[in-house]
């Protein structure tokens, strides 16, 4: 089932976030440009794996559910399958809005380390 796949991919961004986080831990790393690279890299997962993959997961959940059921459908038991779906589909929403708000965090984050940020007086 490539939906759960796609669902699955999610923990990939935690390759880059365990760098950035080490980074920050140690100050004379958290001023280099492997901390940068480093931000880059856990931004760039973030967009692609849960922003744009997790979405697309869900999507292909959605098509599989109605287009081929046998595939969405595991039990034969109707009542084990909607349990099934309200589970990936509840679980995916909250993952997805996690995701999100991790995202405007992180984007947050990496515009502040390359110098974007905006000052109070700015605003």
């Amino acid at each position: 089932h490539p939906w759960g796949s796609f669902m699955g991919l999610v923990e990939g961004t935690n390759i880059p976030l365990c760098l950035v986080m080490y980074m920050r831990a140690i100050p004379a790393l958290s001023d280099t440009l492997a901390f940068k690279l480093s931000g880059a890299a856990l931004w760039l997962t973030y967009l692609l794996i849960r922003v744009v993959l997790m979405p697309f997961g869900i999507c292909l959940l959605w098509q599989d559910q109605h287009n081929i059921p046998a595939t969405a459908f595991l039990f034969a038991d109707p009542v084990n399958n909607y349990a099934w779906l309200c589970l990936l589909y509840g679980s995916g929403a909250v993952v997805l809005g996690l995701s999100y708000y991790w995202f405007y965090l992180i984007t947050k984050g990496f515009l502040k380390v390359l110098g974007f940020e905006r000052s109070a007086k700015q605003v």
